[in-house]
Formats: C-alpha cells, structure tokens, sequence
C-alpha cells in the first residue's frame, strides 16, 4: 500500500480555506449571530405552544404602556402592564405590541392559562417584543453559516484525502461545454476528460474551471484522482497552487 504524502501545515491551511465557504462561514456566525442574540432573547418562542383558543379570559385593566428601544418595520414596541384577578389571586403580567392608542387605567381583556393563571399576555399581544417569526429570520444567519462550515469541512477533508493518497496523472479532454457563468470575468467552462488509472482503465471525469478558458478537444491538462473514486478526480488548476505546485512531480 502507497504510503501517504506528508502534508505541512501551510499546505493544510491552503486546502482548508480553498473553499469559499470555510472563510464565508465563520463572517456569517460571528454577525449573524450578534443580531440573532438580542432577538431570540427578546422574542416569544413558548406563546404559540403555550396558548390556544380555548383559554380563558378575564378582565383586567392597563396598568401602564411604556415605550421599548426595540422596533419593527419602524413601528416602536411597548411594554404593557396589566392587573387582573383570577379568583383571589391578584396578579400582573406583561405583553408587547405596537401602540395600539390604548390609555393607562383602560379595562382589557388578559387570556391566561387555566392551569397556570400566572402565565398570561393580553389577547391578541405577544409576551416578549418579537414574535418567533422574527427570531426565526434573525437565526437563519448563524444557522446558514453552520451549514457552510460543515460543507466546507467535507471539501476540505475531500480534497485532502486526495493530497495525501491521490494518484497525479494527465488527461485528456474529450468535451467541452459553456456554463453561461463567469468567475472574475473568465467563462466557466464544464471540462470533461479522460485518463489512463493505475490499472491501465480508461476513466473519465467533468470539472467546471475558469482556470482553462481556451482548454479545446485534445488539450492535455494534469490532475489528481483517488483510485477508490476516480470520477471525482480535480484537475489540479483548481487545487490551491501551493498544492498543485507539491502535488506535480518534480
């Protein structure tokens, strides 16, 4: 069995952040999360689980309406504070929404849950300033910059298995065709192309590259394979040049 090549860390460094998604990532983490953090801490996941329309209601009265810092499409955000009694027991709660033009002192009507009297909002609010839409927006960033980090990782890890174990060898291309898609202004191009494995088999491969934009019928080009899958060979333009540059044998 072929030993693996030895990578050093620059070479590894170079693998990992050939993806644009290993670098996009993390941007996506640190700011999406910075705007997530205020609002799912300040948004009502429980209220769609935690009521229904089979609550009970009572009359309370407006205890206050003071403005928040918070806002949605513009519109500010206030605190309710409302009494109301639920048998002997007299409590206070608190609920958000836009001013609704509602004076201190006003009766409203408090839904609470029968079990837990205590847990209320008034009818028709919310019990924190955002819904659980908008957390769930504010979420997606972190949430797609996880996502990129994992995709990132499994090229990463692709490409270096294919460093350390892949066969270095050239093909020939057998077909061209047009993307319709540009990378800095150069065409991509889909590149099919066929090589010879270690085995003497005839296999064959597509790549899209901007790298090779007058690559024709013919053109011989380098790349590495992996004899387990050799369909999912990489011309090794599109490999970090540090490891294109390692990979070509001397």
């Amino acid at each position: 069995m072929k030993r693996p090549r030895r990578l050093n860390a620059k070479i590894k460094r170079a693998i990992y952040f050939s993806h644009p998604f290993t670098f996009m990532g993390p941007w996506f983490i640190v700011i999406g999360g910075a705007v997530c953090i205020p609002f799912v801490g300040n948004a009502d996941l429980s209220g769609p689980f935690v009521f229904s329309k089979h609550d009970p209601r009572v009359e309370g009265r407006l205890v206050a309406k003071v403005g928040t810092g918070d806002a949605i499409n513009e519109e500010r955000i206030y605190d309710y504070v409302y009494a109301y009694e639920v048998g002997t027991a007299r409590l206070e709660g608190h609920s958000f929404a836009p001013d609704n033009g509602v004076p201190a002192a006003s009766p409203v009507t408090v839904q609470y849950v029968a079990s837990h009297p205590a847990t209320s909002r008034l009818e028709g609010m919310r019990r924190a300033p955002f819904g659980w839409i908008a957390a769930l927006v504010a979420a997606a960033f972190p949430a797609a910059g996880l996502w990129m980090q994992f995709f990132g990782f499994q090229a990463y890890r692709k490409r270096r298995y294919l460093a350390e174990h892949g066969t270095v060898c050239t093909g020939t291309v057998v077909r061209t065709e047009s993307t319709g898609n540009t990378i800095n202004d150069l065409p991509v191009t889909a590149l099919t192309f066929q090589f010879q494995d270690s085995n003497g088999r005839t296999q064959e491969a597509c790549n899209q590259t901007e790298h090779y934009p007058t690559a024709r019928v013919g053109t011989q080009l380098p790349l590495v394979y992996d004899a387990d899958h050799p369909a999912d060979a990489l011309l090794l333009a599109m490999l970090p040049a540090a490891l294109a540059r390692f990979l070509l044998p001397r």
